[in-house]
Parts: C-alpha cells; sequence; structure tokens
C-alpha cells in the first residue's frame, strides 16, 4: 500500500510537470525557465562574514564566485526546471530550497514564489551542508590521524596524472585483439613520455591496476593527499574545531554563505598543508562537471599543479534559430585555469564564454570512453550514422529545453530520410546509439528495433567508442551537432551534419566548419555527388 502510495504521488507529480511544459509552450513562455535560470546565475552573491571570514581565508575574490558554482549546483538541475513546471501546471506558488537573495530573482521575473516555505527548506539544505562539513573534517582528520602516525604511507609512487569523474569505460583494457579510444590511453600518447609521468591516478574502484606504455594506471581511494608533518597536523584540527563550532554560530544566525563552504575547505587545507611534491603533476576534469570548480584545486594551483579542464565533446552550443544567437550564462561560471579543446571554433566558444584568465589548447578530438566489445566485422562500403537518443515525453519536459530541436519526431525523421536515400546505393548503414536508453521514447525505440529486424541498418553496441566505428567506414551523418562529426572529418573521412527538418544555418559556428545538409533533398545530392567522386 505504501509503495502504491508514492508510486501514485510520483505520477500526479509528473503529469503535473507535463501539463505545465505544455502550458509554457503553449503560451510560448518556454524560454522563461532558461530566462530564470540565467538571472540567477548572473545575480551577484555577497561572500563575506566579517571576521569570522578567517577561517575561510586564502580565497580573495573567488569566493563569491565558488558561491555562485555551488548555488548553480542547485538551479541547474532538472529537479529545478521540475519544480518551477509543476508551479505553472497546478497554479500554484514555487517551493523549492533558496536563500532570500535567489528568492527576489524569481519574484523579478514575475513568477510566484511560496517565501516562507522556500526559506524553511533552505535552512534545512544548510543544516545539512553544516553537517557534511562536519563530517567531513572528523572523516579526513581520522585518515590523516591514522596514516601520520601509523601508516607512513605514500598513495602514488612518484611523479603521478590524476583523472576525476571517470568510469571504467575511460580506463584502458590492454586489449591486443582492439584499440583504445579512452581519455587515459589519449593522455598517455600525447603527455605521458614528454612530461615523464611514472603513475596515472583515477577514481574508479574495483578495477585492477595495468600498465600502458610503461605508465601505471591504478585507483586511488582520495584525491587529496595526507599531511606528513605533525605541526601542519595540529593546525589542521584546530582550524577544523574552530570552523564547525563557527559555522554552527552562523548557520544559527542565518548565516549560510560559509556553511556551504565547510565540507569543500575542509579539503583545501588540507591541500594547503600537505607537501607540494605530494600533489599530482596534472589533474584532469571533464565537462560532464563543467559549473563547479573544487575550492582545493586554488591551493592546489598555488603549489605548483597543473588543473585541466577538456572537453570530451563539442555539442555545448545551441543552434543559431535566427539572426542572433542564444547566450548561454550557464558557461560564464567556469574558472578552470587551463581548457583543453578540440579546435578553433570550440577555442572562440570557450574565449566567449569565460570571464576569467585562462589559457586554452587547441589539441584536436579528445578520446573519453570504449569499451570491451569491437566493431562487428562491417562491408567494405559502409556509412556511419550517429544520432542523439531523444527522450521520452516526461524526461524530456523536465529538461524544458529553450530549443526543441531533440525531438522523438525530428530524430526519428533523421533515421527514416537516411534508409531511404541510402537504400538500393549498395552502402550499409552503421547506426551507433547512445546510453542511457532507459529513458529513451518509445517511438525512436520501435523505429529503431525495427530496422535492425528487418537489416535496414545495423546496430552498433553503444559502449565501442565512435573512433573505432568511423575507422571502419567510409563515410559519416551526424545528427546537429554531435561530435563524431569533427572525428571523422579529422580522420579525412567525408563527413556531414544532416538536418532532417531545414532549420539549423550552414553558416551556423556550432556545425565547426562542417557541411550542414537541410532536407531530404541536399541529402540525395551530397550522397550522389560522394558516391561519383
Amino acid at each position: 500500500m505504501r509503495i502504491d502510495f508514492f508510486k501514485k504521488l510520483k505520477r500526479n507529480r509528473l503529469r503535473a510537470i507535463m501539463r505545465g511544459y505544455r502550458a509554457l509552450k503553449k503560451e510560448k513562455k518556454i524560454y522563461l525557465i532558461r530566462k530564470i535560470k540565467d538571472d540567477l546565475i548572473k545575480k551577484e552573491i555577497e561572500g563575506t562574514d566579517g571576521l569570522l571570514d578567517i577561517f575561510f581565508s586564502g580565497l580573495g575574490n573567488n569566493k563569491s564566485l565558488i558561491l555562485k558554482q555551488l548555488l548553480a549546483l542547485r538551479t541547474e538541475t532538472v529537479s529545478f526546471s521540475g519544480a518551477i513546471l509543476y508551479a505553472y501546471g497546478k497554479n500554484k506558488k514555487l517551493i523549492f530550497p533558496l536563500p532570500r537573495v535567489l528568492q527576489d530573482v524569481i519574484k523579478s521575473n514575475n513568477f510566484p514564489i511560496n517565501t516562507r516555505l522556500c526559506s524553511i527548506l533552505w535552512i534545512g539544505v544548510v543544516f545539512l551542508y553544516w553537517y557534511r562539513g562536519v563530517f567531513t573534517f572528523y572523516r579526513y582528520a581520522y585518515k590523516q590521524f591514522i596514516n601520520l602516525f601509523f601508516k607512513k604511507k605514500s598513495l602514488y609512487g612518484g611523479r603521478y596524472t590524476y583523472f576525476d569523474g571517470l568510469t571504467a569505460t575511460n580506463l584502458p583494457t590492454n586489449s591486443k585483439e582492439k584499440a583504445d579510444f579512452n581519455i587515459v590511453t589519449w593522455y598517455v600518447l600525447r603527455k605521458g613520455a614528454r612530461d615523464k609521468i611514472d603513475v596515472i591516478c583515477h577514481n574508479v574502484s574495483n578495477t585492477s591496476s595495468i600498465k600502458v606504455n610503461g605508465i601505471q594506471v591504478k585507483y586511488i581511494d582520495n584525491v587529496i593527499p595526507y599531511i606528513v608533518k605533525p605541526t601542519m597536523m595540529l593546525y589542521f584540527i584546530l582550524w577544523g574545531i574552530g570552523a564547525t563550532i563557527t559555522c554552527a554560530f552562523l548557520f544559527i544566525f542565518g548565516k549560510w554563505q560559509n556553511v556551504l563552504l565547510l565540507s569543500e575547505y575542509t579539503k583545501a587545507i588540507i591541500v594547503r598543508f600537505c607537501n607540494a611534491k605530494d600533489l599530482a603533476y596534472d589533474y584532469l576534469f571533464h565537462n560532464s562537471y563543467f559549473i563547479y570548480r573544487p575550492i582545493w584545486t586554488y591551493e592546489a594551483e598555488k603549489k605548483g599543479a597543473n588543473i585541466i579542464f577538456y572537453f570530451y565533446s563539442t555539442n555545448s552550443e545551441l543552434y543559431k534559430p535566427g539572426h542572433r544567437y542564444i547566450k548561454q550564462f550557464n558557461y560564464s561560471l567556469m574558472s578552470w585555469p587551463k581548457y583543453l579543446v578540440w579546435d578553433r571554433y570550440q577555442e572562440n566558444f570557450v574565449t566567449r564564454s569565460i570571464r576569467y584568465d585562462s589559457s586554452i589548447e587547441v589539441v584536436g578530438p579528445i578520446w573519453f570512453s570504449s569499451g570491451k566489445k569491437k566493431v562487428p566485422l562491417l562491408p567494405e562500403q559502409t556509412v556511419a550514422v550517429f544520432d542523439t537518443t531523444p527522450l521520452r515525453s516526461s524526461c524530456f519536459s523536465l529538461y524544458a529545453y529553450p530549443q526543441e530541436y531533440y525531438s522523438a519526431k525530428n530524430i526519428g525523421q533523421f533515421l527514416i530520410d537516411i534508409k531511404d536515400v541510402f537504400c538500393n546505393t549498395g552502402i550499409s548503414i552503421a547506426h551507433k546509439k547512445k546510453r542511457f536508453l532507459d529513458k529513451a521514447h518509445p517511438a525512436y525505440v520501435k523505429l529503431t528495433n525495427n530496422f535492425y529486424s528487418s537489416n535496414d541498418m545495423i546496430s552498433i553496441n553503444s559502449d565501442i567508442s565512435a573512433s573505432e566505428l568511423i575507422d571502419k567506414c567510409k563515410y559519416v551523418i551526424s545528427f546537429p551537432f554531435t561530435s563524431t562529426a569533427i572525428i571523422a572529418k579529422n580522420q579525412g573521412l567525408h563527413s556531414v551534419f544532416y538536418d532532417p527538418v531545414g532549420i539549423i544555418q550552414k553558416n551556423d559556428r556550432a556545425a565547426h566548419g562542417i557541411l550542414v545538409l537541410n532536407g531530404i533533398k541536399e541529402l540525395k545530392k551530397w550522397v550522389k555527388i560522394t558516391l561519383e567522386t
């Protein structure tokens, strides 16, 4: 009975969200959610608590930015979009945990908000931040104490690099039967020997240590080094006791800024007190987590570590809907000191987006993930087709995209047109889906399954890297603006974006200089010309 009750609540909430989405779309106000989020990002946040800031010194002008990043982790989410859609669908006031300063921003957009409930919920969120901060301090204090007086353990065993946010598919397989197209292998081939790296560390647990080109690749359970000096350990303990007690008083008096920083700043203090030689040579972060830069990386950078942010794809920009491009304010929060990008187009995108001094290096396509499966044996004449998996309606509504281009209807037409054009040409179609098929639109799943069962298309496992598939094909057609088109172009293949609807502009900078085909007539013409050359 209890399970049925919660299922009913969830189902009713989803219905209200979808009703809110349809209402905003009908009234041509779907842009409102993105506008609210952008206004929240632009809002300046006061970061000082006077003399009590002594426990959070060293951040300087970065403190307000870090607070904005932490708040954006809450508002740049589907849960926040869902809360807005739910309120609109139920004709009620918005209820979401937000500080008063951000509630005022929502009011300024003439969106009704229940300030009392939002403030109460925010108090609960701040308490959880304080609790997590206290827990983080005592957990690290225990680990640091045990290592200092009993283990004397070194995590690394030489000059090392650390990769954050990886999964098992991002690690080398060392298979003799297939090439590895993952970020670790890419890094080893590009920088490993040149920078004399001995060890590459990562966050993927339950994995074995292996070697790639003589460089050890292994899991470590903690990116934060150990403090090795007893005096520094004493300073850390005293700081933690003072900071946790201070934040408790700040919480009581409604001051939330430093409370939000407590957990992350604990790690920064450890880095400040550790030896510089125990830090990694490079710390690498990828664009799945682009908004928030961890506080400890500022301390690591001061001690000589390289903090590097890399893009594993280029599909970051919205398409140009008319004469003007849509501004993407969420990228303006990025504050990484160095970016690795694919080409000059992505370099220009980052330059336009960021507000802080950084270096940008163009390195070509960056490999990211590849599974253990091999590309099946394909006919000599094969076109690789890459799309974007359309979400089912309930999930699609939650994202509240200002542009509805990535719909099941458009992506379905993309595949249908390609199947029709290549029919009777003697060229096989290899279709690679993206992951997360559990959220895929049922119409898309049915369509692709029909294509596979009728042998109109060859299904390529989603764990196979795009680079590996492209290596086996003659031509590549990509849905705008997936990164596969750039990979294929870089490998010297015929590569185009195909827009079945005809709304993508050929000079859109998001196309990275790759030919955009609008509609089935242009697709037919391109196929004819390409086959004749």
